[in-house]
């Protein structure tokens, strides 16, 4: 995985064992940490780069936006909210993807392949 991780990616090492991860380009929730985990490390492949435009933490929730090119050239704009339990543990990762169509399919492909 990227060291400069900038989607979901960025809160692996701090998600409670039974977080959750929703996304627009998945088809249904994914539940567990190492789940998670290896769903992420697939979405991988679908960038050519990432960088952040906006980053904030309020009370128990971080939000993160960040501008991304996949890797057919497309670009994309990919907005993370964390969810934070009382313990601080995310609990929760919601991404979306703009536009959408672009990333879906990639994100199909790259989560297919073994």
């Amino acid at each position: 995985m990227r060291r400069l991780e900038t989607d979901g990616a960025v809160f692996l090492s701090e998600l409670a064992d039974d977080a959750e991860l929703r996304s627009d380009i998945l088809a249904e929730p994914v539940r567990g940490r190492d789940a998670i985990s290896k769903v992420f490390g697939r979405l991988d492949s679908i960038y050519t780069s990432q960088s952040v435009t906006y980053e904030q933490r309020d009370n128990q929730r971080d939000y993160r936006i960040c501008k991304a090119v996949l890797s057919d050239g497309s670009p994309v704009e990919i907005t993370t909210v964390a969810l934070r339990d009382t313990s601080g543990w995310v609990s929760s990762i919601a991404v979306a993807y703009y536009p959408l169509p672009r990333a879906r399919a990639l994100a199909i492909k790259a989560l297919s392949d073994a």
